[in-house]
């Protein structure tokens, strides 16, 4: 946007209109470009911080809290995986749920903001652990989905230009699954997901605040990818709801 500038102070303007070196008219349209480009930048400012507000996802989504056990049979891989780091998983919820909490408190005591920086702190910091939680639960699922026995066994490359990504098995390098702009897996959800986080700056506050929020999107995504079960069906990866898995198996007895 171009910013339109005045050499003349305000009292400059107003010395100058006494001694009639300048017209009403000019000092009008002088005042007219003033108002248009503050009014223009206020409805910027405001605009930007309702986009923030009405697209916070941690005031509009509760925390995933329960990873379902009734994948596991279908899932060996991720469950070898899952308990394995069920304490991790458990200690993300827990401050998770606390930044929650503090996040949509209306009004906090200068001890609740402290504890909130310090909580946006935390999961920053913990942003690593988050990141491999939710890579590692994919590739599980992928590997259970195509019959592999360990989730290193999958290795993903994703393309943000496209917003893609491709699986391969990373002992042949046979292409497993390449998502597509229709796919709306969790699966894919948590992987585009999580090369968006990567590429979060965090230096300021504002940054900070941002990546966690995204962050405790990203955990809620893998734990939904971890509630589901894959199946690689005619070249396609399948999201089964248990649920709908129970039934079938109920059907085939």
């Amino acid at each position: 946007m171009e910013k339109y500038k005045c050499n003349k102070s305000f009292k400059e303007l107003r010395d100058m209109k006494r001694n009639n070196t300048i017209d009403k008219k000019t000092l009008a349209k002088i005042g007219a470009i003033v108002s248009v480009v503050s009014i223009a930048a206020g409805f910027a400012f405001a605009h930007s911080k309702d986009n923030i507000t009405n697209n916070d996802i941690v005031k509009h989504s509760s925390v995933e809290t329960r990873l379902n056990e009734k994948s596991d049979m279908e899932s060996p891989v991720f469950s070898k995986f899952k308990n394995s780091n069920i304490k991790t998983f458990e200690m993300i919820k827990q401050d998770l749920l606390r930044y929650k909490e503090l996040h949509n408190m209306h009004i906090r005591s200068d001890k609740d903001e402290i504890e909130l920086k310090q909580l946006i702190d935390k999961i920053n910091s913990n942003s690593s652990i988050i990141e491999n939680l939710a890579l590692n639960t994919a590739k599980a699922k992928l590997a259970d989905a195509y019959h592999l026995s360990h989730y290193e066994d999958v290795k993903i490359k994703v393309d943000m230009e496209t917003h893609s990504f491709v699986a391969q098995d990373g002992t042949t390098g046979k292409p497993l699954f390449h998502s597509i702009d229709r796919d709306q897996t969790n699966l894919s959800k948590t992987i585009l997901k999580l090369a968006d986080v990567q590429n979060l700056p965090n230096d300021s506050l504002f940054e900070k605040t941002r990546k966690a929020n995204s962050l405790y999107g990203l955990y809620n995504e893998s734990v939904k990818t971890a509630n589901k079960t894959y199946i690689a069906k005619d070249g396609k990866l399948m999201q089964v709801n248990n649920i709908d898995l129970e039934k079938d198996i109920d059907m085939e007895r």
